[in-house]
């Protein structure tokens, strides 16, 4: 029996292998937009389903162990053949596919349903085997003596396991190492085999495990079909007829209650991964330890417990029954108190997972074996809990005998048409409308309603004449159900702040003089909004977790940003240099542009400045809902975008569409969020500028945006190297207007290719200006600016040779999560600048501004308009007296309208002395709108004078902050200690 268990294992290794592959095969077809994905997990799990209900009535109509194995070896060797078969089948699919998304996409049910249809035709072959396999070895096991719960729940367990190690396996190593065809291959070979030797091995007799070849009788509901030994039919004698301890309302309630226990163990999972996506960071690999472990829990349950009702089983003693009813009472009570206590315990994690990512931030690997620990104490209660309820159902449900087959089918089916159910309704109904703490509250409840009717069911129960006693389990079973009830009406309750604000991300060392304990159950909030900030939009969805913060500086100037899972991903200010120019820069080198489509709504200011162009259409690709609801309060800075009638908003993956649509566009601007997020690294990808090139009109132009900080030049170089692979004629622009020493965060980039072979046109640039100069968000005063930031024109020479990241080996998805904590910023922007190449006629305009302070000036105009002043903007020792003065009237104006934390960015002296006067004045300004009471600019206008050695001034000032009593903590601290600090007469312990 041992390779029989072994095979079984690998089969589930091999299905959960299926399910990442053909999702993201299936996902490349239809995209990745959530509705896509749940289609594509809902016809997966429903057939599953279906398959062990048609594979338990195929196992009941074998004739003995050989039959079975036989059956089971044809099922994994066509689910092999199948998966073999299976990309060819899609590429087939294309055309339909793109034929249905140009005809109905406007009619979202109509589509949904089509696509549907379509994942069911070319799933629910292999998937309809993969189901039937549990039963057919299910049968197989009862006709083997003794403790056969155990031997059915190591069985599916052991099977179980496999699934959590073909998600280890796949999102650690196969899919980076192999690629999609690699793994693939690998799988449906396990498969192959697995079938080949159990064909051959159901030709032999096969022996119990004492060493006879049992005689078996097999009976149905007709009767008695035949005695078989060893594979052999026997004459058919009188049967021992073995009668299921539950019948009739009694076998139905116990189906519901293991249906609900799939509803509930599958929407905790999805919620919970969710939840983790904040509290890890929205990786692959995070998301692959959050799913390994829960199997894995899962499956240590069903080990467990498979031997438990072996034992609760007191039929010799005249209770048949009764302990396993208290069993399944008791383990779904305790399911709905742990999944409490851990969703309570996970959803306040964000600094104690930050405090580990900080400890392990040196060796990626050991960081993830400790999370994959932390994880498991977390999770394992409850899913071990929860994994329990199949070998109990299977206890009660039969004996060995006729119809095991079938009920093993009927019971699997139950439990997954519970899990598709609680997959949908998480990420439909329940995160949407009662947010993940809501939404794990009810399923705690539920469960715990499960257990409270079991319990109440086991009271009224009757084996044979008499009822069951009432036990102290059932009694345990029954409070514990009550308990849950009341404590869901609290619990999760989380603290919001903490996870919205990615504390995986901004993870301080200043952690690591804090405790383990101490981080978990008081953590420091030092992931707390900014000084004067506040939430103003919290969006949880399907699509995803979206907040928007707004802070307010000492002057008054208001700054809003938008998070998503955690991650800054667009602002009003902070990041206005990149949201800016990603638009700017097709638009003004394009001669005519009139279809645009920008990928990634975000605050909607790129979509936004391309509105300043005469453009006629503006097709917005969103694959997150929520982001929608967000970029309304981005209004002052967006040009109204979401209101202009020249917006189509589409809420689709963009690859989907660009792949399926038939429309075509001058200007492609895709500006997705970093590749370390779990889906995004496919915007990166050969197929995805390919796809993108294909869809351009002649000398059209694509603009890509990618991050140099969190990365290293091997991964920065593999993506431009992966571009110039589809646009041979593209540039890398540089979006930080300084970029030397001292001028501040690492820039973003653009890799701008044309479909064609355009050259960048002064003259387009000169003619566009006009539209550009309608932005209220960039000054760009001339065209040689914009000749300023390009670094490169010549790409393959820049990147060299090296991998490619493509569909197919998707290097960066796995290589651009281990960058998180890196800072190589410095050393790519080092590598660009020692290896770029610029034709002569490029080097020539991008060296205007540099020649002569006029355009020295315009360039520092753009740089403050997009709040990015940097060291030596301008030379005034080569500046008249008019040039001197526009130099300073640009600083003055920026200075009193804006927070400046380093006056050090301004030279020579006397430009810096105009930005402290400008800024006094403008604190000056703000203190009398606001009654001289905000605390906000009473600090500022303290560190003024503080700076200036102006002592006597400053005091008075640090201690009217503390007068306002400000919530704001930080701030008061800081007044706190600089008032003792000049008290004590200690002026330089700044």
């Amino acid at each position: 029996m041992a390779w029989i268990h072994f095979c079984f294992f690998l089969s589930g290794l091999t299905g959960l292998v299926y399910e990442v592959l053909w999702t993201r095969m299936l996902g490349h077809l239809i995209g990745a937009a959530p509705y896509a994905v749940s289609l594509v997990l809902a016809v997966f799990m429903g057939g599953l389903g279906l398959g062990a209900l048609l594979g338990g009535r195929i196992a009941d109509r074998q004739s003995g162990p050989a039959g079975l194995l036989r059956v089971y070896g044809l099922l994994e060797t066509g689910i092999g053949i199948y998966a073999l078969f299976l990309p060819w089948l899609l590429a087939e699919l294309v055309p339909v596919c793109a034929q249905l998304y140009r005809r109905y996409y406007g009619e979202p049910i109509a589509y949904n349903a089509m696509l549907f249809v379509l994942c069911g035709l070319l799933l629910l072959p292999p998937v309809l085997c993969m189901g039937a396999t549990l039963p057919v070895l299910g049968r197989r096991i009862t006709w083997e003596g003794g403790h056969w719960t155990a031997r059915l729940g190591l069985l599916y367990g052991l099977n179980t396991v496999g699934a959590s190690v073909g998600a280890l396996v796949s999102g650690f190593w196969a899919l980076e190492t192999l690629g999609l065809r690699g793994t693939s291959l690998l799988a449906a070979a396990i498969n192959g085999s697995i079938g080949i030797l159990c064909l051959a091995k159901s030709g032999r007799p096969v022996k119990s495990e004492a060493g006879a070849i049992p005689a078996v009788q097999e009976t149905d509901r007709l009767g008695t079909v035949e005695v078989t030994q060893g594979g052999m039919a026997l004459p058919a004698e009188e049967p021992t007829v073995h009668r299921p301890l539950l019948r009739g309302r009694f076998a139905a309630l116990a189906l519901s209650v293991f249906a609900l226990s799939g509803f509930c163990a599958m929407a905790c999972e999805v919620i919970w991964t969710r939840l983790l996506g904040l509290v890890l960071g929205p990786t692959p690999y995070a998301f692959t330890l959050v799913l390994c472990t829960f199997i894995l829990g899962l499956a240590l349950g069903n080990l467990a417990f498979g031997r438990l009702a072996d034992r609760a089983d007191r039929e010799d003693q005249g209770d048949p029954g009764g302990g396993v009813w208290a069993l399944f009472a008791a383990t779904q009570a305790g399911a709905a108190l742990l999944i409490l206590g851990s969703s309570q315990l996970l959803g306040n994690s964000p600094v104690f997972f930050s405090k580990l990512a900080v400890t392990f931030r040196h060796g990626f690997w050991i960081g993830r074996a400790w999370e994959a620990a932390a994880l498991s104490l977390f999770m394992f209660p409850p899913a071990m809990a929860l994994g329990a309820a199949f070998p109990l159902m299977v206890r009660l449900g039969f004996r060995p005998g006729g119809g095991a087959g079938r009920f093993v089918g009927r019971a699997y089916a139950a439990n997954t048409a519970g899990g598709v159910l609680g997959s949908l309704g998480a990420g439909f109904l329940l995160i949407p409308w009662l947010g993940k703490e809501g939404g794990l509250s009810l399923i705690a409840g539920m469960q715990a309603l499960g257990a409270l009717a079991l319990a109440a069911a086991a009271m009224r129960f009757r084996a044979g004449s008499r009822p069951l006693p009432v036990s102290g389990g059932l009694i345990l079973a029954a409070t514990g159900a009550i308990g849950a009830l009341a404590l869901a009406c609290m619990l999760p309750r989380w603290d919001r702040l903490g996870l919205s604000r990615s504390a995986y991300y901004d993870a301080s060392p200043s952690l690591l003089r804090y405790g383990w304990l101490e981080a978990l159950f008081r953590p420091r909030h030092f992931a707390a909004g900014p000084s004067g900030g506040e939430e103003v939009f919290y969006g949880d969805g399907i699509g995803g977790f979206t907040t928007v913060w707004k802070t307010t500086g000492p002057l008054g100037d208001e700054d809003f940003t938008l998070f998503n899972s955690g991650k800054a991903d667009a602002s009003a200010q902070a990041d206005m240099f990149t949201q800016a120019l990603c638009a700017h820069f097709p638009m003004l080198f394009h001669p005519s542009a009139r279809s645009v489509m920008v990928l990634g709504l975000a605050s909607g200011i790129t979509a936004g400045e391309v509105l300043h162009y005469p453009v006629d259409g503006l097709d917005i690709l969103e694959i997150n809902r929520q982001v929608v609801g967000a970029s309304r309060f981005f209004e002052r800075w967006n040009n109204g975008v979401m209101g202009d009638p020249r917006t189509r908003l589409i809420l689709e993956d963009g690859k989907a569409h660009l792949t399926l649509t038939d429309k075509r566009y001058d200007v492609i601007i895709s500006e997705p969020s970093n590749p370390w997020m779990a889906g995004l690294a496919e915007l990166y990808s050969l197929d995805f500028f390919r796809t993108a090139r294909a869809r351009l009109n002649p000398d059209g132009l694509f603009v890509q945006f990618l991050h140099s900080y969190q990365m290293d030049w091997e991964t920065f170089s593999m993506v431009g190297r992966t571009f110039s692979r589809a646009f041979p004629h593209a540039m890398l622009v540089r979006t930080l207007p300084g970029a030397g020493p001292g001028s501040g965060p690492e820039s973003d980039y653009l890799l701008v290719g044309c479909n064609g072979e355009g050259r960048p046109d002064r003259e387009a640039v000169n003619r566009n200006l006009a539209h550009a100069k309608r932005s209220r968000n960039v000054d760009l005063p001339g065209a040689d600016v914009i000749f300023r930031l390009i670094e490169s024109d010549d790409l393959a020479g820049l990147f060299g040779d090296g991998p490619i990241h493509t569909d197919d080996r998707p290097l960066l998805e796995f290589a651009a999560p281990r960058l998180i904590y890196v800072d190589g910023g410095g050393d790519i922007r080092g590598r660009i600048r020692a290896g770029a190449r610029l034709s002569p006629r490029l080097r020539a305009l991008a060296g205007a501004t540099d020649r002569n302070v006029d355009g020295q000036i315009d360039f520092a105009a753009y740089a403050l308009s997009v709040f990015r002043p940097f060291p030596g903007m301008v030379d005034l020792a080569r500046a008249d007296e008019g040039q001197r003065a526009r130099y300073h009237a640009l600083v003055a104006g920026y200075c009193g309208s804006y927070s400046v934390s380093d006056f050090a960015l301004f030279e020579p002296a006397e430009t810096r002395r105009a930005c402290v006067a400008a800024q006094f004045e403008g604190l000056r300004r703000r203190l009398a709108s606001a009654g001289g009471e905000e605390p906000q600019a009473l600090l500022a206008m303290a560190s003024l004078y503080d700076q200036a050695g102006a002592w006597e001034d400053a005091l008075p000032l640090y201690r009217r902050v503390l007068e306002t009593g400000s919530a704001d903590e930080g701030l008061l601290a800081v007044a706190r200690k600089r008032v003792d600090a000049l008290t004590a007469g200690t002026n330089g312990g700044r």
